[in-house]
């Protein structure tokens, strides 16, 4: 009896572990985080962008669909420095708006965390076959 409940409470523990195993997302850091200014050197790994501070600290930063903001690209290069103003929590930061090599980037607003490839949502900025996405977004 006494192995039934310790192999049930092994399989359900190892099930639990699973649901509660999932990326953060841009909108949870958001919820969660706290918002603030973070400066350092851009890095690339595995295709994810993160920031290294002077203090040796590494963020990996959220910066959602920004390719249906800037289809043009970030101008992000490893190595160069970025300063990225968002919403961090523990180790990630969604991205308000990040600085680098002279231009920034406005992906979020800074007051309510909204994406501004959301708009105002009823899928503004969905892009189908005869339209290229609507939204209007900014390069500062």
């Amino acid at each position: 009896m006494k192995t039934k409940i310790i192999v049930m409470f092994s399989v359900l523990a190892f099930l639990g572990a699973g649901l509660f195993a999932h990326d953060v997302t841009g909108s949870d850091i958001v919820d969660l985080g706290k918002f603030q200014t973070v400066s350092g050197i851009l890095k690339s790994v595995d295709g994810e962008w993160m920031l290294e501070t002077a203090g040796k600290k590494v963020y990996d930063i959220h910066l959602g669909n920004y390719e249906t903001v800037f289809p043009q690209g970030l101008g992000l290069q490893e190595g160069k420095e970025a300063t990225v103003t968002g919403y961090a929590l523990n180790d990630d930061i969604a991205v308000c708006q990040i600085k680098t090599g002279g231009s920034a980037y406005t992906l979020r607003d800074e007051t309510t965390g909204r994406p501004v490839w959301a708009e105002k949502g009823n899928r503004k900025n969905q892009k189908t076959e005869n339209n290229e996405g609507r939204g209007k977004y900014r390069q500062n």
